[in-house]
């Protein structure tokens, strides 16, 4: 079977994924590997932080979220459509993180890692201003709010639920979300364990 694979901007590593938010380059893309051939092609490109994706029910298409816009895209990534792409949610309340298509509920889970910081709303048409930032003090930057949150996308794109916990102990920032007999299992790169709760 052909993977899917996520391409980062040359210069950045996993561990500064800030300065390449705040960097906010269209350079992000989705990338397709065939181990049989061992070659990589471009699907789709031009995206801000493309980040976690997930095939759709079809396997004909799959939600794919750019984080430094907010937003789902759907990508076609077989058939006639192959290479397009459409924008399948956008204005989303946080940093979309990993994506997981949930076939009992028929959903896509979406991790917001973080709800949106106004600060750095404002700064999106000062790129200058926000080259800036990475350069300060780590206690001056922007910094996540402790917030879980995990939101599920329908198959036409509107949102069904949204589930947040907002306290200093929440289990956050999340990471990816993962629907299994009626209960979620919740990933982060910064707690320790997994997080489950019942739905």
């Amino acid at each position: 079977t052909r993977r899917l694979l996520r391409g980062l901007r040359a210069g950045f590593t996993v561990e500064q994924f800030t300065e390449d938010l705040l960097e906010h380059q269209l350079t992000g893309r989705l990338l397709r590997y065939d181990p049989k051939t061992k070659q990589v092609s471009r699907i789709a490109d031009g995206f801000s932080f493309l980040n976690g994706v997930a095939l759709g029910p079809d396997q004909t298409w799959g939600a794919a979220a750019e984080m430094g816009a907010y937003r789902l895209w759907k990508i076609f990534v077989k058939g006639p459509d192959a290479g397009k792409k459409v924008l399948f949610t956008d204005s989303l309340p946080g940093f979309p993180d990993n994506v997981k298509y949930s076939k009992e509920r028929r959903v896509f889970w979406v991790a917001i890692g973080s709800p949106r910081n106004p600060l750095v709303d404002d700064l999106a048409g000062k790129p200058w201003v926000r080259s800036l930032i990475p350069k300060l003090p780590k206690a001056v930057q922007p910094a996540p709010e402790r917030h879980g949150y995990a939101l599920a996308i329908g198959e036409d794109g509107k949102p069904v639920e949204s589930l947040q916990h907002r306290a200093p102990d929440s289990y956050s920032p999340v990471a990816s979300v993962l629907e299994r007999d009626g209960w979620l299992y919740l990933g982060s790169f910064r707690v320790g364990g997994v997080a489950r709760v019942k739905l």
